[in-house]
């Protein structure tokens, strides 16, 4: 359970810096504004998350291997979830958002490996 925590605030902290951005399947890239209006329901997703994550810590006590197994799976699932629509998302034309959405993407599944662990 240790490890959660860390991973839930590499998740926070993730979401905050990719904020400003979103994607699209066009072959021009997408506009800033394009761009987040894209990732606006990832990022929502992940503050969804880590309130879940915070939640099922705060629980866990008293609940037995089971339980925490398939609470944390499941969290884990939806975490892969979210990292597989950022990946598909294109990055708009800007050499952070370039560069940070794959790092993102690896760390939330960093993140969903640690909640499955």
């Amino acid at each position: 359970m240790r490890r959660v925590i860390p991973a839930l605030l590499i998740a926070v902290i993730a979401a905050f810096t990719v904020a400003a951005c979103g994607g699209s399947e066009d072959s021009a890239p997408p506009t800033k504004a394009e761009y987040t209006k894209q990732y606006q329901p990832i990022n929502r997703a992940i503050g969804r998350l880590a309130v879940d994550v915070g939640k099922a810590v705060e629980t866990a006590s008293g609940k037995s291997n089971k339980a925490l197994t398939k609470t944390f799976g499941d969290l884990a699932d939806q975490m892969n979830a979210e990292a597989d629509k950022l990946d598909d998302l294109t990055p708009a034309e800007n050499p952070v958002v370039i560069k940070q959405q794959p790092a993102m993407v690896k760390a939330m599944r960093t993140i969903a490996d640690d909640l499955d662990a």
